[in-house]
């Protein structure tokens, strides 16, 4: 048909256009209806829902089981006859019910009544308060007559209301009287079936219905619908979106919709119960979930409702696979904030737990934090707040700073310790002799293994040796007297407390120091004799104490150390080198400072020795050997290695992969970092001095892994004030004596901060093993424990493991102090103790004293009748060491303040064994024994010890 001229557009065109249209819009709404209906965490709470409906059928089947039948027949019975006997007394009970409606008219009409008198009342002796006030003696004597007047009405109608309120009282006991018995027996009933109704209800709340489908499919959903998108919205806390912040909102539990719920531990994901919710979620936990969410600890985009958009991270290549075939997962590339995994979760909690020795319930960050410190990893990379090079000038952290120890034994004078042959052999491969060593191997790894490479080693190896002993100083050492017994010393390493610190033989509990051997392969008798009688004769900052040995003491164990040789590293063939070697090396260092033509003039002036010392000094420098160990020539050098203060959050792009084939994570490029730090230099063509230099640790995975939890925690983030742990001053006091505990080992020895000592697992006798520390602030003197600390003395004669001399200085001395007093809660002070004992209590003092037997496992000296665990500290030392409260306390029951002690409980349950003692007060019984121990002085435990009578003075 043609168109007609008058119309601008086509009829028929246009209608085609329309049924076009139409259909296109109508095929896009079905396929939006379509996507929004089988949107993935839809699925997921349709599978929850029958999920948990399967549980809780199960659940109540097992109710049901559980439900006693006879019990319940037996109750329905009683129920029953209940019922009848009501049945019975229907009558009686109506009647009361009528006398009631009539009582409740009365009791309205004595009430109102009241009401008014009292209205009245109160308006007449307002007025008259107010006429008083104005002095106004006409109206005030009025209102004084009218209340007169009043006042034996009002009495009068309180007691009728009074009377009536008693009747009807009177008449509801006796109705409920009638139904009581039926009540209870129903209370019963639904006790028994309480748990089976519940279910019930649940049950049939979870049942599936047409009209929940209804309400739940799309374009109807935001009636009521049961499938319905969580989200915790999260105050003060936002998500970086590229330099656009938005506050944070986590949608986690739309799919971990039993995340919070106790009763899924064994469901399976993303269904189950978080693992610890007394820590985690929880209302009442330290981390609720409406206050922290999730992505705060786990990572992951919060607001996404997919399993690939929200981030997650797969713990390894097999869950990798898994999940790509059965959620299609692949890596979101454009969020850096992935989903840690699980295995490294614990590296988010020092975004909040921040000026601390360890974070309390992440054993994993806290291990990675002690290994970075025991290898020296802050020696070459500085880390803000853990440290000793602070970037920013700022001041140290508790956690290192200015007081972090150097993980290696000072070199400052090395030439009296070692020879040139040892260092060279040893710098070859430090396991080569001895496996357990923490210093890691330098040279000859896989990207300097080239023969043309082992060449540059070897003449490096040369050059730090020559520089070391040419840069050091000699040490007087004394002539060594005759030999020890070996045996003895054996014995000695075992007792005097070496094995809190080393590994030796068998007994391997501690790694604090260097385990004891080969050390006849290594060091000389005058030497190891001098280290021994005083280690700071030899280094003065060194962290080993000293035994006070006497001379054949420290002979015997001498004898016994230097037994031990390694004679496969002994017999080591020593690298050869030539002088063109040393003279290429020498010149490449050079060349990096100056022209070519002027390092080949200087290299001409240089003798042999002066250029293995420039070698091995630049070698030095390079290997940042000073980060470990104090050299001389290198006190103001500055970290080899990167800084690592962000490195959790370094994006994955400036991490250099190589041709290494392994996953592009963060997490996995650490991990293969620290097992292999050379691999990235694989496939490479770069030279000796360009070539990647971390040395290789040889940690276990175990270890590679606590240490990538660590990498992982080093983040800054914005968190705000509220929501980090606050360490007020008490508490920064006793992270410093935390510090200074870890600095020097004292949970070697000593269970300390309920940690259990690490060599209390070799005594079978706890009698002989170092004493129990928890609680020393509230049980000792503040001034005894600082002298102590300075200068210790025996408390317990029998003992044989020697509490050491550390040399503390008067700061680090205060700083444990203080650190005692505020772990036991208590108000630091040095006044000394006085006593206000007067004779009587004293003189009862001591006759409790001998009628307890006190001196029997209390004795000055050695007991040797008496096993250890029977044996007590000398309290001739009570008066200086020991605080009055605490001895009442102890007194009154010692397994309250040290559970599982040999000490007797001589007051059980507050009862005294002596009833005719001070009237059988048991307080001031134990107040007067403390103060007789107060006032206890050696003459007074030798006649008590006799047996002898005691002098009147003999206590002063």
């Amino acid at each position: 048909m043609p168109q007609d001229p008058n119309k601008l557009y086509s009829v028929h065109k246009t209608t085609i256009w329309f049924a076009v249209a139409s259909v296109v819009l109508t095929v896009s709404l079905v396929m939006t209806i379509g996507q929004d209906y089988g949107r993935e965490w839809k699925r997921w709470q349709k599978k929850f829902i029958e999920f948990e409906r399967h549980k809780v059928e199960n659940d109540l089947k097992k109710a049901e089981q559980g439900v006693d039948p006879k019990q319940l027949e037996a109750l329905r019975a009683q129920l029953k006859e209940a019922q009848a006997k009501f049945d019975q007394n229907k009558a009686q009970y109506e009647k009361l019910l009528t006398e009631k409606s009539a009582m409740e008219i009365q009791l309205t009409k004595s009430s109102s009544r009241y009401q008014d008198f009292k209205q009245f009342y109160d308006s007449y002796k307002f007025f008259l308060e107010e006429n008083r006030a104005k002095k106004e003696q006409r109206k005030t004597k009025e209102y004084e007559e009218k209340i007169t007047k009043l006042e034996p009405k009002l009495n009068e109608a309180q007691l009728h209301q009074e009377a009536d309120e008693k009747k009807m009282d009177d008449l509801d006991v006796q109705i409920q009287g009638f139904k009581a018995e039926e009540k209870r027996i129903l209370k019963e009933v639904n006790k028994v079936l309480r748990d089976r109704k519940q279910l019930e209800i649940r049950l049939k709340k979870l049942e599936p219905s047409v009209g929940q489908e209804i309400l739940n499919a799309p374009m109807l959903d935001f009636v009521a619908p049961s499938l319905q998108v969580q989200q915790v919205v999260l105050e003060n806390l936002h998500d970086d979106f590229y330099f656009a912040k938005a506050q944070k909102v986590d949608r986690c539990t739309t799919c971990h919709l039993a995340i919070d719920r106790k009763g899924f531990e064994e469901a399976p994901q993303p269904f189950k119960t978080h693992p610890n919710l007394d820590l985690f979620l929880s209302a009442s936990s330290p981390h609720p979930l409406e206050k922290i969410g999730c992505t705060v600890c786990h990572g992951g985009s919060g607001q996404s409702l997919s399993f690939v958009q929200a981030a997650h991270t797969p713990k390894n290549e097999e869950q990798a696979k898994e999940w790509k075939k059965k959620y299609h997962w692949h890596e979101l590339e454009k969020w850096e904030a992935k989903m840690l995994p699980l295995q490294h979760a614990q590296a988010s909690c020092a975004k909040c737990h921040q000026g601390t020795m360890e974070v309390p319930e992440a054993p994993q960050l806290n291990e990675g934090r002690r290994l970075a410190r025991q290898y020296g990893c802050f020696g070459c990379h500085a880390v803000k707040g853990l440290s000793s090079a602070q970037q920013d000038g700022g001041s140290a952290s508790l956690l290192g700073g200015e007081n972090t120890w150097k993980a290696g034994p000072s070199l400052l004078n090395v030439q009296s310790k070692v020879d040139r042959e040892w260092i060279v052999r040893w710098l070859q491969n430090p396991k080569a002799f001895r496996p357990s060593t923490t210093m890691p191997q330098i040279f000859h790894l896989e990207n300097t293994n080239s023969p043309e490479d082992r060449l540059k080693s070897n003449v490096a190896i040369e050059g730090i040796a020559t520089y070391l002993l040419k840069h050091s100083d000699s040490v007087p050492l004394p002539n060594a007297p005759k030999e020890g017994n070996p045996e003895i010393g054996k014995q000695l390493v075992k007792d005097l407390g070496c094995l809190g610190c080393h590994n030796v033989d068998e007994a391997k509990v501690n790694d604090h120091g260097p385990e004891l051997i080969y050390m006849g392969s290594k060091v000389s008798r005058e030497w190891l004799l001098s280290w021994l009688k005083d280690p700071k004769h030899y280094s003065s900052d060194t962290r080993m104490p000293n035994l006070r040995l006497s001379d054949e003491e420290a002979a015997d164990i001498t004898s016994y150390l230097l037994q031990s040789r390694n004679q496969k590293f002994d017999q080591t063939e020593l690298p050869h080198m030539e002088e063109k070697d040393l003279d290429a090396l020498a010149f490449d260092y050079m060349a990096r400072k100056m022209r070519h033509a002027e390092a080949k003039e200087h290299l001409a002036e240089m003798n042999l020795e002066q250029k293995f010392e420039f070698v091995g000094r630049e070698v030095i420098l390079q290997q940042g050997c000073f980060g470990c160990h104090a050299i001389h020539g290198f006190e103001d050098a500055k970290p080899v290695g990167t800084e690592l203060t962000k490195e959790g959050q370094k994006e994955v792009d400036k991490l250099y992969f190589g041709f290494v084939d392994i996953e592009r994570t963060r997490q996995a490029w650490f991990f293969q970092k620290l097992k292999n730090p050379r691999i990235f230099d694989r496939g490479k063509i770069v030279g000796y001095h360009e070539k990647l230099r971390m040395p290789q640790f040889s940690f276990s995975d175990e270890q590679a892994n606590a240490l990538v939890t660590f990498l992982l925690s080093l983040r800054e983030e914005d968190i705000p004030l509220e929501l980090k742990d606050q360490v007020d001053l008490k508490e920064k006091e006793i992270e410093a004596g935390r510090f200074l505990v870890a600095k020097f080992n004292c949970q070697g020895c000593h269970t300390v901060d309920k940690v259990e000592g690490r060599i209390q697992s070799l005594f079978e006798d706890k009698g002989n093993a170092p004493p129990i520390l928890d609680g020393e602030g509230a049980k000792v003197q503040e001034v005894w424990l600082y002298h102590f600390l300075q200068k210790p003395t025996p408390i317990r004669p029998w003992l044989k493991i020697r509490m050491p001399t550390f040399g503390f200085n008067e700061s680090d001395t205060n700083t444990i102090v203080k650190y005692f007093h505020n772990l036991s809660a208590q108000k630091l002070s040095f006044a000394p103790t006085e006593s206000r004992a007067t004779s009587e209590t004293i003189n009862t003092g001591r006759e409790l004293f001998v009628k307890l037997k006190c001196i029997q496992c209390h004795q000055p000296g050695e007991a040797k009748a008496l096993g250890a665990s029977f044996l007590a500290p000398d309290l001739t030392l009570a008066r200086e060491r020991l605080k009055p409260i605490w001895m009442e306390e102890w007194l009154k029951d010692p397994q309250v303040l040290q559970p599982g002690t040999m000490m007797p409980t001589f007051f059980p349950e507050g009862q005294t064994p002596f009833p005719n003692v001070l009237g059988g007060d048991t307080l001031k019984q134990i107040q007067a024994i403390r103060d007789y121990l107060l006032l206890l002085t050696p003459d007074e435990i030798i006649k008590t010890k006799n047996a002898e009578k005691p002098k009147e003075g003999a206590v002063r």
